[in-house]
């Protein structure tokens, strides 16, 4: 290995960590954003100076690596799970992320090799499948996309409107490109060879979008108020009747605080209520007593039991709709349970998963089956619990089936003080811009907020902040469906086809002059 590709590799590291909320810039507010229209470019230009293929997978294997281990150290704050805290981050961030998307690199240099194909195209278009790729395999972790980091970039990520996050992904890795082939390599990019006239095709009709998304539609908007309640309390204890106690007098106070507002609709976080709401007697009428009789819907997270066929109890993380008379209209099951964390393959072989899930002596949820909307007051909205809010297809889904609005419930105090939260916070933008709705957040420990339907965060509670607060927030009387919500993931399809055309394409020019 040579030392200057090296530093180079680790240099891209760098970049990228700081583009996102970071261990010194921990808030949503960060300054240095920008950096990701050119932190791809020294790992790029190794890669077009390597030769072979296992060259480019080595430096690209090295820079993700250490990028990801450094975005991702707060998965070590998890204590409960204590040693294993560590192999987790490890290998989340070496085997899974860093591996898979070092694989995409060494392809580009294969395909380049082997037919010649231009990495201006092959780049952003591998570089994009991989984003695609850790949407859902295994599980999937898609946070730290290269359009999050732009969240803040209201103009420039209307684009999810029309292409979701993989148009943005694919500008940014363009831009990146063109900026080294310009300024570092001092190469022109002509239109002579075939994938170069696709990429700036590609480019153009981007670029159009990013203008076009900007355009507003004018619709009749209806309003309502949303209050949030962040407890600040921490759960990694026995939920006893002592902290039961404790906890209802903590929720009774935020409530207090805002019950002159009277909000339309109150939400707790992700597992707010300690216990098993749907099997407590009086659970939901102990609830609506908090508030004082007045006319509010609560939205409240919490665990849920149900008997099955087999006669076993199946637990599920829910969140519950309950009415002003105290009564549970409606509930919702997360749909995309945390492996590991909230379901356990082989459970058994790991021991410290007893202390993270710690309920009821159970160790995995079951995943729920369907994406209901939760209706009060002839107002829908579609109930993100925790890692639901990772993964654009829910959210997606959840407007396409008639939700007017996102509520996000989550609990992240296994994080500490670090900049999780505000990595949860700042990608759960993005959907609020896929979909063009307001987003309210509700987080038992970290930083609640409202996002409006550019994606703009327009407010927000302090990291470990006991506090409560009312929104007004908007949604459209009849919903116009944007481009994404209608069609989901059509640009990552198109720009697959396109490089398997090249491909096809390339390889009997190969194959004809052998």
């Amino acid at each position: 290995m040579k030392l200057k590709f090296t530093f180079l590799s680790l240099l891209t590291s760098l970049l990228l960590a700081f583009s996102y909320p970071n261990f010194i810039q921990k808030d949503i507010v960060i300054f240095t954003s920008f950096f990701i229209w050119f932190a791809y470019i020294p790992l790029f230009y190794v890669i077009l100076n390597t030769s072979s293929v296992k060259e480019s997978f080595i430096y690209a294997f090295i820079s993700s690596c250490f990028f990801y281990l450094l975005a991702l150290y707060w998965i070590i704050f998890v204590k409960p799970m204590g040693l294993f805290a560590y192999l987790a981050w490890f290998s989340l961030s070496t085997i899974y992320l860093a591996l898979l998307f070092s694989l995409s690199i060494a392809l580009t240099k294969y395909f380049y090799n082997k037919y010649k194909i231009d990495f201006l195209i092959s780049l952003p278009i591998l570089i994009t499948f991989y984003e695609y790729l850790r949407e859902w395999l295994f599980s999937g972790f898609p946070l730290l996309t290269p359009c999050q980091s732009q969240y803040n970039n209201t103009f420039f990520i209307q684009i999810l409107k029309i292409t979701g996050t993989y148009g943005a992904n694919f500008f940014i890795i363009c831009i990146n490109l063109i900026l080294l082939k310009i300024f570092i390599l001092k190469e022109k990019i002509t239109i002579k060879k075939l994938e170069n006239i696709i990429f700036v095709i590609l480019f153009i009709l981007l670029f159009i979008f990013i203008i076009i998304s900007n355009f507003e539609t004018k619709t009749e908007k209806e309003n309502f108020i949303v209050g949030i309640l962040q407890s600040n309390n921490d759960q990694s204890v026995t939920w006893n009747e002592d902290y039961k106690q404790k906890t209802f007098q903590i929720y009774k106070n935020l409530i207090f605080n805002i019950k002159d507002k009277i909000p339309d609709l109150i939400i707790w976080p992700e597992t707010g209520y300690p216990g098993i709401l749907n099997l407590e007697k009086d659970g939901a009428k102990k609830i609506t007593k908090l508030y004082y009789g007045v006319n509010s819907y609560q939205l409240v997270g919490s665990d849920k039991a149900v008997i099955n066929k087999k006669g076993d109890i199946d637990y599920y993380n829910a969140a519950f709709l309950i009415n002003p008379y105290g009564k549970i209209i409606d509930d919702y099951e997360k749909y995309h349970l945390v492996p590991f964390g909230e379901y356990i393959p082989f459970h058994n072989l790991f021991p410290f998963i007893d202390k993270v899930v710690r309920r009821y002596n159970y160790i995995s949820f079951q995943s729920g089956k369907k994406l209901n909307q939760l209706k009060f007051k002839d107002i829908k909205t579609g109930a993100l619990i925790c890692y639901d809010s990772m993964f654009p297809e829910i959210s997606r889904n959840f407007i396409l089936n008639g939700a007017d609005f996102l509520s996000h419930l989550s609990y992240e105090t296994w994080y500490g003080n670090s900049c999780a939260s505000a990595q949860i916070f700042t990608n759960l933008t993005l959907r609020a811009v896929e979909n063009n709705v307001y987003i309210a957040r509700c987080v038992e420990a970290g930083i609640s907020g409202i996002i409006n339907n550019k994606g703009k965060i327009i407010y927000k509670t302090k990291l470990f902040e006991q506090t409560s607060f009312t929104y007004k927030m908007y949604y459209e009387k009849k919903k116009n469906f944007t481009f994404y919500t209608r069609f989901g993931n059509w640009f990552i399809y198109v720009i697959l086809i396109i490089f398997i055309i090249i491909l096809i394409i390339r390889g009997k020019n190969v194959n004809s002059h052998k």
